[in-house]
């Protein structure tokens, strides 16, 4: 069973009460997914994989507004140079969006309609060119770190897939 979790702050004391909880009380096998998106995450990356034994993480160039943060593409090269200098295989899992673009037809959306929930104006919102540019810019920064195996998730476009 895959646990997913986000916080802006450390995992570290959440991982500590998860897994005496996880070792205490389940019978199932368990594995933990953070997503990294600060500095505090990065400084903090050897620790989970050497001490808590996670082998995935997962970054949003496009993140969820007031929830999760956009990444830089700074971030993300230097969470692959860390994730290089460990000798463990590691997969990062990447949801690639230009947050530009998305805020840009967002925002276009919302000035002419006002703001629904529909899938139609999620899809208006996110355009398919930020979803390819993404996954080509994703690309072209990590393509140095072949030992890392990277994982687009939630692709849904065209231009995405012939990207990928």
């Amino acid at each position: 069973m895959g646990c997913y979790l986000y916080d802006k702050g450390s995992y570290i004391p959440k991982l500590e009460d998860f897994y005496s909880k996880v070792k205490a009380h389940s019978s199932t096998d368990v594995f933990f997914h953070v997503t990294l998106a600060s500095e505090e995450h990065l400084e903090e990356i050897q620790q989970y994989v050497e001490k808590y034994g996670i082998r995935s993480f997962k970054m949003y160039m496009c993140g969820v507004p007031e929830i999760i943060p956009d990444i830089e593409d700074s971030f993300m090269q230097r969470v692959y140079e860390r994730l290089d200098s460990l000798s463990e295989k590691i997969t990062i899992c990447i949801h690639a969006e230009n947050a530009s673009l998305v805020r840009w037809a967002t925002e276009s959306i919302s000035t002419k309609n006002g703001m629904k929930t529909s899938v139609q104006e999620w899809s208006e919102t996110h355009p398919a060119l930020a979803e390819e540019e993404a996954i080509r810019r994703a690309l072209f920064l990590t393509k140095e770190f072949k030992n890392i195996p990277t994982y687009f998730v939630h692709v849904s476009t065209k231009g995405g897939i012939e990207t990928v």
